[in-house]
């Protein structure tokens, strides 16, 4: 049965102290044994950081796509990424709208074994204020993966800065109606961990380097990893899903402000019984 592993994580861009952070994601990526990885926060600046989903791909030995979100040249520039152990065939970038500004979609067309995978990846505003522009994101979000259809189930991996009980995830997994329109996507940790557990939270109190967001709330479980319709046969199941790289060093240093989601999905057809 081929399955297909991936995380996303928010990198926390250029926070300090940015090396170490870096090792951290790195070594802790290459334990995981991927197929790919959904980047949030990915910076680079012509003088003073590579870019740092092209460092991590060089780790690890995948193919990768970087997509610029914000930023001018000459400056830090952040944005999104895709790492991949398969060929990546197709790279596309969609806006969204935003009242904070550079906010945008990307899909990464994977050759698995299976078939064309689509992985789509996205940061959705962050201030608690802009639930409505939430709404109006995950909107346009669904109406680019409707487009996008492949034989495989498409994956929807990001920081949606958002909780479960939030409209806009709701909207998602079709328990919310938004500008009269319903989506259906399967949350991954959800269809593993039906009841909501402490386990899930992505942003916690535990990691000091959420302390200087100190006015957003902590203890939240905001980034996810979606799955479009699961067919009879099990394919797009979603086998496994954790949290990870969640834990410090010896030195009490954490890889990121976010921990990261990985999820096991069933590609391939179950065998008859």
């Amino acid at each position: 049965m081929k399955t297909f592993r991936v995380v996303t994580l928010n990198l926390m861009g250029m926070g300090e102290p940015i090396d170490r952070r870096m090792e951290l994601i790195g070594r802790g990526l290459s334990d995981l044994f991927l197929d790919a990885v959904a980047l949030q926060e990915v910076c680079e600046h012509e003088h003073h950081l590579p870019n740092q989903a092209a460092t991590l791909a060089e780790r690890l030995g995948f193919q990768h796509v970087w997509a610029r979100a914000k930023g001018e040249p000459g400056a830090v520039q952040e944005g999104l990424a895709v790492l991949s152990r398969h060929p990546i065939r197709e790279h596309r970038v969609w806006p969204l709208p935003s009242a904070e500004g550079g906010r945008i979609v990307q899909q990464a067309l994977i050759e698995t074994q299976a078939g064309l995978l689509g992985l789509f990846n996205t940061h959705l505003d962050h201030h608690p204020d802009n639930g409505v522009m939430r709404e109006q994101q995950v909107v346009v979000l669904t109406d680019i993966v409707r487009a996008q259809l492949r034989d495989l189930p498409n994956v929807i991996a990001g920081d949606f800065n958002a909780t479960p009980e939030h409209d806009e995830i709701r909207f998602l997994r079709g328990r919310h109606t938004l500008e009269g329109r319903r989506a259906y996507l399967h949350d991954a940790y959800a269809r593993v961990h039906p009841i909501e557990d402490a386990s899930g939270e992505t942003w916690a109190r535990r990691n000091p380097l959420t302390r200087r967001w100190r006015w957003l709330e902590n203890d939240r479980r905001m980034d996810f990893i979606f799955v479009t319709a699961i067919e009879s046969n099990g394919r797009g199941e979603v086998r496994s899903c954790k949290i990870v790289l969640d834990q410090p060093d010896d030195q009490g240093q954490f890889p990121s402000d976010h921990f990261g989601v990985l999820a096991d999905i069933q590609l391939s057809p179950a065998p008859a019984t």
